[in-house]
């Protein structure tokens, strides 16, 4: 039988079955749209919840800490076994924060100069992020809260204006340090209380050390050494931590995420996905399985002309897949737009500008991936209509 022929079949089965061909376009078109949204809903948010909550840099640390009095050499000797334990990406020495107070008018108020966690990533806002090197220079929040005494307000400082500038900073034992400002970061994520000023580790370490040789009296800077042991993932942690207590005292971070309440979310919200796209797809099989199967005298009457099987194959599935394809097409274009125009903005005032900020879009693999389960529904019950209709007695068209 020539493709043209049959291809003619396909537009006359297309024009005599308008009514069913629309519900069913409607229907592949509503469960593209319910399908995408849930999918593309659940992969940022599984994507956040294993990055920024479980995995998060405050999950995948752990202490290790030196009394004063501490041979260097037993530190030494320490820190380069707990290097080869597996899972260990690094051991690093942390500085201790210190209390500030910037001298040239900029800040009223006292603030905190940090640095940033070995292996954590923030988010710059504006300016550049530290590059190897740098030494009297500094970030500052996107936005700081500063409270004037004088004035007796709360001032909301830009970190972008700043860019550029040079900040000069006193600790509580009149020791100085100057730094330029080269970039802004945001401090949505709770590791940050939003008044640090941060500056390279190194530079941190110099300055604390300063503190503790400059100071007559007790400083905030104790003479303790604390290392930070950053493990690759946390569900390692545990191995890590006890491997490491064999060779030296050591104690679990204090997380400033609680991973284990999203997990729990997280578990609902995908359970709750798979058996939504289940029952769609159900829907959808049925769906097929009923509009074929209520069409068993047209497929009566293309045997009688001597249609055969895969004849009658090539009409059923390259209908329904011509209609499926331009419905599924229309479903992500509905998608996309209510990503844009309602879902995105309703995303946002939930978890916008915070650690779980995401966004909502169609995204090519569940996409693909929709369609190609769809096609093998086709493909199962054009082939099994088929099947059934090589069993049909032809006399049916005789009663009809």
């Amino acid at each position: 039988m020539k493709n043209s022929n049959l291809n003619m079949l396909v537009r006359a089965s297309i024009v005599s079955n308008k009514i069913l061909s629309c519900f069913f376009c409607f229907f592949v078109m509503l469960s593209t749209v319910l399908i995408m949204l849930s999918v593309n809903i659940i992969i940022p948010l599984s994507d956040n919840i294993q990055t920024k909550i479980i995995n998060h840099i405050t999950n995948r640390e752990i202490y290790d800490t030196y009394r004063g009095k501490t041979d260097e050499q037993t530190i030494k000797n320490d820190i380069k076994k707990i290097k080869k334990l597996d899972h260990v990406e690094d051991i690093y020495l942390m500085p201790y924060s210190l209390t500030v107070s910037e001298t040239s008018g900029v800040y009223f108020s006292q603030h905190m100069l940090d640095c940033f966690h070995n292996g954590y990533e923030p988010t710059i806002t504006a300016g550049r992020n530290f590059k190897k090197g740098d030494d009297k220079v500094a970030l500052v929040p996107q936005i700081m809260k500063d409270f004037n005494e004088s004035e007796n307000q709360i001032n909301e400082i830009d970190g972008k204006s700043l860019i550029g500038k040079t900040l000069k900073f006193s600790d509580e034992n009149q020791n100085k340090i100057k730094v330029k400002v080269i970039g802004a970061y945001r401090t949505v994520d709770p590791l940050f209380s939003g008044d640090e000023i941060i500056i390279p580790r190194t530079a941190l370490i110099d300055y604390n050390n300063r503190v503790k040789n400059n100071s007559d009296i007790p400083s905030s800077v104790s003479e303790e050494k604390e290392y930070k042991i950053l493990v690759d993932d946390a569900k390692n942690v545990e191995r890590v931590l006890n491997e490491a207590s064999e060779i030296t005292y050591v104690s679990k971070a204090n997380p400033v995420v609680d991973a284990s309440s999203y997990s729990v979310a997280m578990m609902i919200l995908l359970a709750i996905s798979v058996l939504f796209t289940v029952m769609v797809i159900l829907g959808i099989y049925m769906f097929l399985k009923n509009n074929i199967s209520s069409r068993i005298d047209e497929i009566a009457l293309y045997r009688s002309f001597g249609y055969k099987s895969k004849n009658i194959f090539y009409v059923l599935f390259t209908e329904h897949l011509i209609f499926g394809l331009i419905s599924i097409i229309a479903g992500l274009i509905i998608t996309q737009l209510l990503c844009t125009f309602i879902i995105n903005g309703y995303v946002y005032s939930l978890v916008g500008n915070s650690l779980m900020e995401m966004s909502v879009n169609v995204t090519l693999i569940p996409s693909l991936g929709f369609i190609a389960v769809f096609v093998l529904i086709l493909i199962l019950i054009s082939r099994k209509s088929v099947k059934i209709s090589e069993k049909t007695d032809l006399t049916i068209l005789l009663r009809s």
